[in-house]
């Protein structure tokens, strides 16, 4: 008797502490549900059959689609072959209607509602970009998120030779950079600041140069000043690391894996300098290069940063 009375006490208190608010119906689902239909209904009636485009959803790298009479042919990345299988434009509208249905079934108690957002192609009707968002109880937002979109899109009676020209500096910027990360590890150094200075493309950015000094403390970025004049002293605590790995060498994946993700974009350049004596990267530059017909050809500069007075401290 003692234990079912306590087993009661327990499943009261859990049953207490889960008192989620009741799951609040996504109100805007009718308009979502007549526009999907609509839009389908619109790009059913190109009856386009053929075509190629560039798909990116939550989960993967950015893949180049062809499909063929209706059906999946090909998908591929650059640096190697695709998936298996990528969906066609039918089988995305497919899944968006699933998205919506999922607001009308069974959920998770902590999710009070799921957000929709989804636009589609002015001309063919398809949809270029979607996500659905759960929001939870517990933080007002967040949970699981999915979304895909997609880019590029061409009927494949238009399509041109692949234009893309890999950057044949490759093999020896990805081994420098190796070797100056280990060069850089080897050394042990955790207690150091240095200067940075980040400059932007100004043709796209009003605010195009930012210079901060960070300082690391056991290997953790410790603080971020703004320096004059044009500091941003609320900017993230990068240590070296993160210039190697989270800045340097996205990039250079970039390049490998996706870099062909829209016209006129036929490359990528990078130039990069390393300290003599302690490696990190002092320079470092990426930009574009378009194609030579384009309005504005050659190299586009996109980002760069520079980095001195480095110091170590005790």
């Amino acid at each position: 008797m003692r234990f079912i009375f306590i087993t009661i006490c327990i499943a009261f208190v859990f049953v207490t502490c889960n008192n989620y608010p009741d799951y609040q119906p996504n109100e805007d689902l009718p308009r979502l549900r007549a526009e999907l239909e609509d839009q389908l209904n619109k790009w059913n009636n190109l009856n386009i059959k053929d075509y190629q485009f560039i798909y990116h959803d939550y989960n993967n790298n950015p893949a180049k689609v062809t499909i063929m009479d209706g059906v999946f042919h090909a998908g591929v990345i650059h640096g190697g072959p695709g998936g298996e299988y990528y969906p066609t434009f039918d089988e995305l509208f497919l899944t968006i209607s699933r998205g919506f249905d999922s607001d009308e079934g069974p959920h998770h108690p902590e999710v009070v509602g799921t957000n929709f957002s989804v636009n589609y192609h002015p001309e063919y009707h398809f949809p270029v970009s979607y996500s659905i968002l759960y929001v939870m109880a517990t933080s007002g937002w967040g949970g699981n998120l999915w979304s895909f979109e997609v880019s590029g899109f061409l009927r494949l009676e238009d399509v041109e030779e692949e234009t893309w020209q890999p950057n044949e500096n490759m093999p020896m910027l990805l081994a420098e950079w190796e070797s100056n990360l280990t060069a850089w590890d080897n050394l042990k150094i955790l207690n150091y600041q240095f200067d940075i200075k980040e400059l932007l493309n100004p043709d796209n950015y009003v605010y195009n140069e930012y210079r901060t000094r960070l300082i690391v403390k056991n290997g953790n970025g410790d603080q971020s000043i703004g320096l004059y004049p044009s500091g941003y002293g609320g900017g993230a605590t990068w240590t070296m690391y993160n210039i190697f790995n989270n800045f340097v060498y996205p990039k250079f994946l970039m390049e490998i894996y996706y870099g062909w993700d829209y016209y006129p974009k036929i490359g990528m350049y990078f130039e990069i300098e390393y300290h003599p004596e302690y490696h990190f990267p002092v320079y470092f530059e990426y930009g574009y290069i378009n194609d030579p017909n384009w309005f504005h050809p050659g190299k586009v500069f996109v980002k760069s940063i520079s980095i001195s007075n480095f110091k170590i401290n005790n």
